[in-house]
């Protein structure tokens, strides 16, 4: 269907494109075509949902490039951009909301609204995901990070004993909390970070 150009002729009509899509061709320059799409601009999320689907169908690429570059500035709940880089094989949108869906609690994916749900298999996939997660989370809390062949006879340190409770203090009493915290809990990624800024008094310096 390579080069056929969508009209305002009344008779074409296309599966489950809705009818404002046709509002939005200019009659003087046919919207759905191999020029370029960049001074186009589109006001309604479903206008650029319907150039996204009927793109897609006829495989017209500019269509789904513009579509899919305008839908990020709509702020799409994470469930509705997984689902739509599902159906439309749009991979660069993949990681965004699965990030953040492994942020969130699950239970702001139980909405009402179909296109704010997940699948029962991405479902399935996003919790055991968090669950792998909450472990190792926990396996890396519960165990204070220390060299190599670290003991109590170590030579480089005078005050040994008191370095190694200081940092478990440190560990237990800041990082820890802040790796189990309920509602925004420290990414491991950051923990390196959050270790050279906080005050490590009593350790010797060397």
């Amino acid at each position: 269907m390579y080069g056929w150009n969508v009209c305002k002729f009344s008779w074409l009509v296309e599966p489950q494109v809705s009818w404002q899509f046709f509002s939005i061709l200019n009659p003087d320059q046919l919207l759905i075509t191999y020029s370029s799409w960049l001074p186009h601009r589109v006001g309604h999320c479903q206008q650029l949902l319907d150039i996204l689907h009927i793109s897609h169908m006829w495989e017209i690429q500019p269509g789904i490039e513009f579509a899919s570059r305008e839908l990020i500035s709509f702020n799409l709940h994470p469930a509705h951009s997984l689902s739509l880089a599902r159906q439309y094989q749009l991979l660069d949108w993949i990681a965004h909301p699965v990030q953040n869906l492994l942020a969130s609690p699950l239970e702001r994916s139980a909405h009402d609204n179909p296109t704010e749900k997940l699948d029962y298999d991405i479902y399935m996939i996003i919790a055991m995901a968090k669950e792998s997660i909450a472990t190792e989370r926990k396996r890396l809390g519960n165990h204070p990070p220390f060299p190599p062949n670290f003991d109590d006879t170590e030579p480089f340190c005078a005050q040994h004993i008191t370095c190694k409770r200081v940092w478990t203090e440190k560990w237990f009493f800041t990082i820890v909390r802040r790796i189990h915290h309920p509602t925004t809990p420290l990414p491991l990624s950051m923990v390196p970070e959050v270790l050279a800024e906080i005050d490590h008094r009593g350790m010797n310096a060397e």
